[in-house]
């Protein structure tokens, strides 16, 4: 117990890495909401209508029709594929944009 004064007074208070560090940036960035509707809506190797994917999650979350721009969106979903480890591909046709999430192969 002593040791650990010493270490107290010598350094002061020491404060540990939260746990889920990387989790608690990705909400900072985004919203749990969001976090939880894309585990439940985002599948790896399917190629997705960006405009299709910010629809479905302003249906499935009217309160961000007003606060949410397609350009942040697409950031949001770029930091949760950062997040999740996922490459992401992005690519256009015509008029339609879209994103493709991957998983990194460690070979």
């Amino acid at each position: 117990m002593f040791q650990c004064l010493q270490i107290f007074l010598k350094n002061g208070l020491i404060e540990s890495e939260p746990i889920n560090l990387s989790l608690t940036k990705l909400i900072n960035k985004t919203c749990e909401d969001f976090i939880d509707w894309a585990e439940i809506s985002i599948c790896t190797d399917e190629q997705y209508d960006k405009k299709k994917l910010y629809d479905a999650f302003l249906k499935a979350f009217p309160e961000y029709s007003n606060k949410l721009k397609q350009r942040e969106f697409t950031y949001w979903l770029r930091s949760w594929a950062d997040f999740k480890r996922f490459e992401i591909s992005e690519g256009h046709s015509g008029d339609i944009r879209y994103v493709t999430f991957s998983i990194i192969s460690t070979t």
